[in-house]
């Protein structure tokens, strides 16, 4: 039973990783192996992934550059408020880059001990390091588990359903819509509606199995003390 809850951490923790890589930056050939290694295809075989033959039997170098000039045309070829991958766009009052929503995301990190360096390309509420972010507990949790450190295994889950109602949970869904619906290509249409359908049972999930304490008990001032 305790191998199974730390086995259903790591999963969420490879799920968290593997969405964060395909928002990160387009699809090189180490993620595109990766993508077509045994594991990753089981899971996307089970998500009802249908591009799943056109990714191992299309020729590597057209696919690539097929995905290459989707995910500029998407995210890169000014992608303007619609398609911003950033929390403080999406759903801050400025709607722009770097506003409150940007700061308070930092916060959240570094009380989390999380690190998120200063020369980072991307600022700390881009949708792939929010979800880096909730891989990361989710690691820390497994952890906790493996120690059986009862005490830090609440803290991480308390962290991850902080963040999700905070922050992450407050945009992913209309944020992933607008992927759905701009995208001309199957690969990042299929993957946004399978990414939406893991953060909704992730949002169900933290709702459903951490009890309501004060989110003070989260970010007191022992919390970077009791972070691992």
């Amino acid at each position: 039973m305790i191998q199974e809850t730390i086995n259903g951490a790591k999963a969420r923790a490879n799920l968290y990783s593997l969405f964060s890589r395909i928002y990160l930056r387009e699809v090189d050939k180490p993620f595109l192996d990766l993508l077509q290694g045994n594991d990753i295809a089981e899971t996307l075989k089970e998500s009802g992934f249908k591009f799943y033959d056109q990714l191992i039997l299309k020729k590597e170098e057209d696919l690539l550059e097929e995905l290459a000039v989707e995910y500029a045309s998407l995210f890169l070829i000014l992608p303007g408020e619609k398609l911003s991958p950033y929390e403080s766009v999406q759903v801050g009052k400025e709607a722009q880059l770097g506003g409150e929503a940007a700061s308070k995301v930092l916060f959240f990190y570094k009380k989390a001990g999380f690190c998120f360096p200063e020369e980072h390309s991307l600022l700390p509420d881009h949708f792939a390091v929010e979800l880096e972010f909730m891989g990361h507990l989710c690691d820390r949790e497994a952890a906790a588990i493996e120690r059986d450190d009862k005490e830090a295994i609440e803290f991480q889950r308390l962290l991850q359903k902080e963040f999700a109602m905070s922050h992450l949970g407050r945009w992913y869904g209309q944020f992933l819509g607008k992927i759905e619906a701009a995208t001309e290509h199957p690969f990042y249409k299929e993957l946004s509606l399978f990414a939406k359908e893991f953060l909704d049972s992730e949002v169900d999930l933290l709702s459903s199995q951490i009890s309501e304490r004060a989110v003070t008990f989260a970010f007191d001032s022992d919390a970077t003390t009791r972070q691992t």
